[in-house]
């Protein structure tokens, strides 16, 4: 396409979007679920780690023969230290019956307590929106948890009554905290044991979840009944990620069940979102697709996920992180779960495959993406959004290297120079919608990006 500016065009449509935000409190009521737990973060040193270790007389033989993402002991806490601090990787592991949370912590002490889990972190973005009513889902909701809820008033949960409350206000006192403990380490650092040293490759984190009640998905009875009696406009679904296999067959299927029911009745009008999350069980993956996947308006994964779930419903095909391969995947995974919109979200583009019969059109859905794209971008820079203010904080409106040559490898693999300048691909009975993004150098965290994302892309797309 002659004489034609990408990154002026692609930088005039996002700064553009930022006027939707005032149109999102029209909206009268959300939901979040299934997964609320309390993050305790703790930044780690390598000084610190070796003096543990010493103290608590841990051989280096120890550190390294456990395989398992099970915590049955205290000890095995310093395995999964040893093994992200020194692999540069990340891991989340789940604790069994004995909870090691309230020692630990004590050894460790957090250096604060945030919102932990998609459906909190999704229902804290979207009450600044001023939507009018935002439920978050809460199996658990003790003061250490209402605490990491915005005060906002439109953010609601439900009291031992069954009464719905501004959930900031709510202290149910027999509820036990639900804590999953982030341990933070940074890139060069280290630490010594038994005349070796180990040097961190990479600043990542690990993950001990205390968490047994979204581990098993127990959900709150006030909750369930109030959906089966209200309609919402739309419905965001996360947590599944943490169930084990066994549990995933009996489990799935009633919340499968669940959803049916509600779409044949109150919800009939409601969109259902399906949050995808790193999942290490192959065949909790697998039926999460397969279950939940098949029942929902729209699904929203990052490269990984989408590669993750490609190994367990296709695998015999060999998928890498290229625009190409994530492209076809799309379309396999849609095929597979029969969504009528599937949403990837990239380091420089978020993709967007829906049917042409979806309820937003292209347009509005590419204007969604936009107005994530600028709202994710004030996450990156803020670690955490807090106020309205906050959700256009950022003044980042330069397109990103890889959004530009992304866009342009996918003009021609669709052999469309105008997709350049719209986004937009009408393609059989699909519309393929993509919208390349600005990326923050120096983020200051990137936790619950994805969760921002596909979040703030529905909510925006379903504003006219």
């Amino acid at each position: 396409m002659q004489n034609f500016d990408m990154e002026k065009h692609w930088s005039e449509e996002l700064i553009s979007s930022a006027e939707m935000l005032s149109n999102l409190s029209k909206i009268d009521s959300v939901a979040c679920a299934f997964n609320t737990n309390i993050d305790a973060i703790v930044q780690i040193e390598g000084g610190d780690f070796e003096k543990v270790l010493h103290e608590k007389n841990i051989s280096l033989a120890f550190l390294t023969e456990k395989a398992s993402r099970k915590v049955k002991t205290f000890e095995d806490i310093f395995c999964g230290i040893f093994k992200c601090f020194t692999q540069g990787i990340a891991e989340e592991w789940t604790c069994s019956e004995n909870d090691p949370c309230d020692e630990v912590l004590k050894i460790f002490p957090p250096k604060n307590y945030q919102m932990g889990g998609q459906a909190g972190i999704m229902a804290n973005l979207l009450s600044l929106y001023d939507i009018k009513k935002v439920f978050a889902h809460t199996n658990s909701l003790p003061s250490l948890q209402s605490k990491q809820f915005l005060p906002l008033d439109n953010i609601l949960g439900f009291d031992e009554n069954g009464t719905a409350l501004p959930i900031y206000k709510i202290n149910r006192e027999k509820d036990s905290p639900l804590v999953h403990i982030i341990f933070e380490f940074k890139q060069g650092d280290s630490f010594s044991l038994e005349n070796k040293k180990f040097v961190c490759p990479k600043s990542n984190r690990f993950i001990i979840s205390c968490d047994k009640l979204n581990q098993k998905m127990i959900l709150d009875k006030n909750f369930i009944k109030y959906m089966g009696q209200n309609p919402q406009n739309l419905f965001f679904l996360s947590g599944f990620h943490l169930l084990n296999h066994t549990d995933a067959k009996e489990i799935l299927p009633n919340i499968k069940n669940w959803i049916l029911a509600l779409k044949k009745g109150v919800q009939k009008n409601c969109i259902f979102h399906l949050e995808i999350a790193s999942t290490p069980d192959d065949k909790t993956r697998e039926m999460i697709f397969k279950q939940i996947g098949n029942v929902v308006d729209s699904i929203g994964v990052n490269e990984r996920e989408t590669i993750d779930a490609m190994a367990v419903l296709f695998p015999e095909k060999e998928v890498s992180t290229n625009i190409f391969d994530m492209i076809e995947a799309l379309f396999l995974l849609q095929k597979e779960t029969g969504a009528p919109r599937i949403q990837l979200h990239m380091a420089g583009i978020y993709i967007t495959l829906q049917k042409k019969d979806f309820v937003f059109s292209p347009k509005q859905t590419k204007k969604g993406m936009l107005l994530a794209a600028k709202i994710a971008c004030s996450r990156a820079v803020l670690g955490d959004l807090k106020k309205h203010s906050d959700l256009t904080h950022s003044q980042n409106g330069q397109i990103s290297e890889n959004g530009k040559n992304y866009m342009q490898d996918l003009a021609k693999y669709f052999n469309s120079d105008e997709f350049l300048k719209t986004g937009i691909l009408e393609k059989e009975d699909f519309y393929l919608v993509a919208v390349p993004t600005p990326l923050e150098k120096k983020p200051k965290s990137l936790v619950g990006m994805g969760d921002t994302i596909s979040s703030t892309s529905l909510i925006g797309s379903s504003i006219l």
